[in-house]
């Protein structure tokens, strides 16, 4: 089975211009799914939109629009302003039951379905983070729906073994006894985080 960021790669390598991960935590798979790179490409722009921050570049230098910038305004923006091979993470709240979702705006959908054949012809790529996958009819049989799933007890326990390896460094930089847990104890609590996010 392939990993997130390995079905990422491929939908990136072959120019599809848009797709929707389900994840939990859509930090997380935004730092992850940022880091995908092509070969020989350089660090592409990164942009994330979500309903309180607005359109909030994480790489490169691109101004898509402000803090209260409507997505349809944000997407139009995309439209000439995200470089090539540039990467727009949407975060789309999921509660359909609002009068203003998202989804429920004809101006944003069809903002959305506006992007693809010029985010295809460039490789920018739209990622929408959803907790459902639920997506509007005008493209939802045109846009690969992904999965995030959460971390395995063998990704918990490297998780924390990660952070049991930076806090001695921490202890380390103070001259301080760095922690010691033994690999049952690592174990054990793994087993209880399961069902948890990365974070």
């Amino acid at each position: 089975m392939k990993s997130l960021v390995d079905e990422f790669r491929e939908i990136r390598r072959v120019g599809t211009p848009w797709c929707c991960v389900i994840s939990s935590d859509y930090r997380v798979t935004i730092d992850h799914l940022s880091k995908v790179r092509l070969n020989g490409e350089e660090e592409p722009a990164v942009v994330e939109l979500n309903c309180a921050d607005g359109p909030v570049t994480k790489q490169g230098d691109v101004n898509l629009g402000e803090q209260d910038s409507q997505p349809s305004e944000v997407f139009k923006n995309a439209l000439k302003g995200l470089p090539n091979n540039g990467m727009l993470f949407w975060v789309v709240p999921d509660d359909f039951s609002l009068p203003n979702h998202f989804w429920t705006n004809p101006y944003t959908v069809q903002a959305v379905a506006n992007l693809r054949d010029e985010f295809k012809a460039n490789g920018r790529t739209l990622i929408i983070l959803s907790i459902d996958g639920k997506l509007p009819s005008l493209f939802a049989d045109d846009v690969p729906v992904l999965r995030d799933p959460l971390p395995t007890e063998a990704e918990i326990v490297l998780i924390a073994d990660s952070v049991i390896a930076d806090a001695n460094k921490k202890l380390a930089d103070k001259h301080k006894k760095p922690i010691k847990v033994t690999d049952e104890v690592v174990k054990k609590a793994s087993s209880l985080c399961r069902g948890m996010n990365r974070f």
